[in-house]
């Protein structure tokens, strides 16, 4: 699991970096779009990397699955609508939430497909980095282990099949939480 959790967190490093190459500018728009594309389907890649590390399989990445989880619309807005929105107005704070909610969410995505690929019955369990950022509806998550097809429901009873997939906002901005895969 430490390995699985270093890998998250060098990405994370990864996606800060580019995050403060986007803030400064310097970029036009559609080179930064494409920038933070290819930092999504990098983050779906990794996600399904490491579900395969866990379950020690090997899984072939279905490019439909890949697309569906980066060209994500929220209220029949693209995410990169957004973000072209954010980036114009130089709402950098808005573009960072943005690009690390989707990042985590794509990441999480990726795991979540490659476990349903192995066509076996498979168990996630919610990891967090256990330090003081962690929320108390995500601490109260720790270790609970279910079926993969299952929902987590936090203390104020939002669900959600993976980190940042909740249906309220608050409860994916900033979260750094990861699934663990496992047979039994």
């Amino acid at each position: 699991m430490d390995e699985v959790r270093n890998r998250l967190l060098y990405k994370f490093d990864e996606l800060n970096t580019l995050e403060v190459v986007l803030s400064a500018g310097g970029f036009d728009k559609e080179y930064a779009r494409q920038k933070f594309r290819d930092a999504l389907e990098d983050a779906y890649i990794e996600g399904f990397a490491a579900a395969e590390y866990q379950l020690q399989t090997e899984e072939d990445i279905e490019e439909e699955l890949l697309l569906l989880a980066v060209d994500k619309e929220y209220d029949g807005e693209s995410i990169f609508t957004k973000f072209d929105n954010y980036y114009e107005n130089g709402d950098t704070d808005a573009m960072k939430t943005l690009m690390e909610s989707e990042f985590h969410r794509v990441y999480n995505e990726g795991g979540m497909d490659m476990a349903r690929a192995t066509g076996k019955q498979v168990y996630k369990t919610w990891n967090t980095m256990q330090d003081e950022r962690v929320r108390e509806e995500h601490d109260y998550l720790e270790g609970q282990k279910i079926p993969l097809d299952d929902k987590f429901v936090t203390l104020d009873l939002d669900e959600a099949y993976a980190p940042g997939g909740f249906s309220l906002a608050s409860s994916n901005a900033n979260c750094r939480c990861w699934l663990t895969y496992s047979t039994e």
